[in-house]
């Protein structure tokens, strides 16, 4: 009887173990999982920020992926060790890459030894993102009543060229059109591509009058001269 205590004694001790063990594991893994989450969502933020500013002048869309990725998954987040690397890759056709690695640090990893007597302190997790900026369709609507006369009208007329500006790279494919109301609604210029010089031009060489007729703007805006029929999509 005394033997048979005993068995169960070692029995219960090494199935504890076991299941200590296999509970530490999972926790282990767990956090893997967990870091490498946060990772994708860090690099996916990433990818559309560069993607989405990749016909923008004024910015390096390959440095605002890669700060935008360090943002999100800054130095030590769930218990990493050390500063995450990303790297951002702009292919050919303005699709952006943005690969991200960090090493997570291991507790249990540390007491099983390798055959070379070295303990896995940490382990490597990444995640992989990419975003491609999609031809736009976009009409313009600006309102130039009496209203907007003296510096808001100049201020607006400022507003929109810059707006222009960031789809010069990408006029031949994006399509721009112009609308401007007062007492009438006037569409300026149809839904087209190569917009950018003959749409500054006009809104450059055009001043304020009349009433505010804004509807009918918004109406024309989806007429014969405006977007593009999507419904049977």
């Amino acid at each position: 009887m005394k033997n048979q205590h005993g068995s169960f004694i070692v029995v219960a001790a090494i199935t504890m173990v076991l299941v200590i063990s296999v509970v530490a594991i999972g926790i282990e893994v767990g956090r893997w999982y967990t870091v490498r989450s946060e990772m994708s969502k860090a690099v996916d933020a990433a990818s559309l920020a560069g993607a989405k500013n990749s016909s923008n002048p004024y910015v390096d869309p390959e440095l605002l992926a890669k700060q935008v990725a360090e943002a999100n998954f800054p130095e030590g987040l769930l218990g990493t060790d050390g500063t995450p690397n990303f790297n951002v890759t702009i292919g050919g056709d303005g699709k952006v890459f943005v690969d991200g690695t960090t090493d997570v640090v291991n507790t249990v990893g540390r007491t099983v030894k390798r055959q070379d007597g070295t303990t896995h302190e940490t382990t490597l997790v990444g995640a992989q993102g990419a975003a491609q900026l999609r031809k736009s369709e976009v009409m313009l609507v600006l309102d130039r009543s009496g209203s907007m006369s003296g510096q808001p009208w100049t201020d607006l007329q400022t507003a929109a060229v810059s707006f222009l500006e960031f789809f010069e790279d990408s006029q031949s494919d994006d399509k721009f059109g112009l609308i401007m109301f007062e007492t009438a609604a006037r569409v300026y210029q149809p839904l087209g591509t190569d917009f950018v010089d003959p749409m500054t031009q006009v809104i450059n060489s055009t001043n304020t009058a009349s009433w505010t007729n804004s509807e009918d703007a918004i109406n024309q805006a989806d007429g014969p001269d405006g977007f593009s029929d999507l419904s049977g999509i």
